[in-house]
């Protein structure tokens, strides 16, 4: 959440969020929400004298509250946050939220009252807290070397020790799903922090969650979501695709029975899927009589598109995405599709060889092997 504007707020009636800091006394306090289903956003900044925050929030529905001292998020003279020093809330209408912060130069540590949801919440981050500090360290060292000054050294450094700490935050997060499987927190964690790197294990941890999990807000958002992971299981047939191509050519995935096939989730405006069209072409051209190669366009512009593909000489078939929702063309829905570009790789039955998250080499190592 960016606090990048804000109102000033001196005074409240009410009060619906209460916070005792520990370690600041005087400070400039910025308060940022975010309602998920009207997609609302309201930010303000409050200024505390005594160590103690008392603040209303008028909110009609579930809210996300990111709340952040100015002293936590000030390194080298800008302002830098993270969840090492935002606390995070979420709130319904009638919620009364009070919250114990310990604040440590650019670190909180913080208990919260008030909300299940948020209380599992700040039991959780209790566990993840060292790994968020040496995160919050590498975001400091990001800005102090600007992308146009960094060195081949300094990038390969800071790229392993992200990959590293991604990594880390995956394990910590399975660890504490398998021990809280009757959390709504665990849920979000299947959502937002395990996910497409670890689908098998999502829709195995999903499976044991409590019904009570299941039927909740995040419950049903990570259900819907699974049901999209279950197509990209390996050895499985993928789910039928019929449509128009961009050129009005009618298809389905049986057309292409006989060959391998590689559906490419992509987009016009995705830098890493443009840059691997000429190695797919290569391929293409190769292998034309073992591989066939579909891409569908996410998130797309049908004239970009279009222009795009024209100007590439991109010869394989392209359909676009819808972007409504329950569009059954809306391909990003059903297959929940996260990062781009994904790739499925189909035998020539239409069962599921291998998923490719993002700029993956494997694949054409992958086809290298299968064509020879």
């Amino acid at each position: 959440m960016l606090l990048a504007s804000y109102s000033c707020t001196t005074k409240k009636s009410k009060t619906n969020i209460t916070i005792f800091f520990e370690g600041i006394k005087k400070d400039t306090i910025f308060i940022g929400s975010w309602a998920p289903l009207s997609n609302s956003e309201k930010i303000d900044t409050v200024y505390i004298s005594d160590g103690k925050l008392k603040y209303f929030l008028s909110i009609n529905e579930l809210n996300k509250i990111a709340i952040v001292p100015k002293s936590s998020a000030l390194s080298n003279k800008k302002l830098i946050t993270s969840s090492a020093n935002i606390i995070n809330l979420w709130m319904n209408k009638k919620d009364k939220m009070y919250i114990n912060a310990k604040v440590h130069k650019n670190i909180i540590d913080y208990s919260v009252y008030g909300n299940n949801f948020s209380e599992q919440h700040s039991e959780a981050r209790k566990k993840f807290l060292k790994l968020l500090e040496k995160s919050h360290q590498l975001r400091i060292k990001k800005s102090t070397y600007p992308i146009n000054q960094r060195n081949d050294s300094i990038k390969k450094l800071i790229n392993e020790e992200s990959k590293k700490l991604f990594f880390k935050r995956i394990e910590l997060a399975i660890s504490f799903v398998e021990k809280n499987k009757n959390y709504e927190y665990s849920a979000w964690l299947l959502f937002n922090v395990i996910n497409t790197n670890n689908k098998e294990k999502v829709i195995e941890l999903f499976n044991e969650l409590s019904s009570e999990v299941k039927a909740s807000f995040w419950g049903i958002k990570l259900s819907k979501m699974v049901n999209g992971f279950k197509a990209f299981r390996t050895g499985y047939l993928f789910p039928e695709i019929n449509t128009k191509t961009v050129t009005g050519k009618t298809i389905n995935l049986k057309n292409y029975r006989g060959k391998y096939l590689l559906i490419d989730f992509w987009g016009s405006w995705c830098g890493p899927c443009i840059d691997e069209i000429p190695k797919l072409k290569e391929y293409y051209k190769n292998y034309n009589s073992k591989l066939e190669i579909l891409g569908i366009a996410c998130n797309d512009n049908k004239n970009k598109l279009s222009e795009l593909i024209s100007k590439m000489n991109i010869k394989w078939d392209n359909i676009l995405s819808s972007n409504l929702k329950n569009d059954t063309n809306n391909f990003v829905d059903k297959f929940q599709i996260r990062v781009y570009p994904t790739k499925v790789l189909l035998d020539k039955n239409g069962h599921v060889i291998k998923t490719y998250i993002g700029s993956d080499k494997e694949l054409f190592k992958d086809m290298d092997n299968l064509f020879k």
